[in-house]
């Protein structure tokens, strides 16, 4: 789970760019230790087991559109083994399974 509002009374409305994993099978939320842009508004998808594509949203501005996003063409990829944020979408960071049986045919 990335990013979103908080509606905190005294912090209402702040843009977030908190980053948590959901641990299967045991359902323990842990905070991953990384850094980005505050995001809210936004959708996410997993991609090939491995990397998260954030698409769209406002960031820390919350809908100042004066200043350009800080992501190019609205969008942002987490590589979800090493949690770190890439600019650009990689087709074969899939799991090498997968590799493997599309190079074997």
């Amino acid at each position: 789970m990335y990013g979103g509002n908080d509606f905190r009374e005294d912090r209402a409305g702040w843009v977030q760019s908190d980053l948590y994993v959901l641990s299967l099978p045991g359902f323990v939320w842990f905070q991953a230790n990384t850094t980005s842009e505050p995001r809210s508004s936004h959708a996410c998808i997993v991609a090939n087991n491995r990397q998260m594509l954030v698409v769209g949203g406002t960031g820390a501005g919350g809908g100042n559109f004066t200043k350009p996003d800080v992501w190019d063409q609205g969008l942002a990829v987490l590589d979800l083994p090493s949690l770190s944020w890439k600019h650009q979408y990689d087709a074969d960071a899939g799991p090498q399974a997968i590799a493997d049986w599309y190079a074997n045919g």
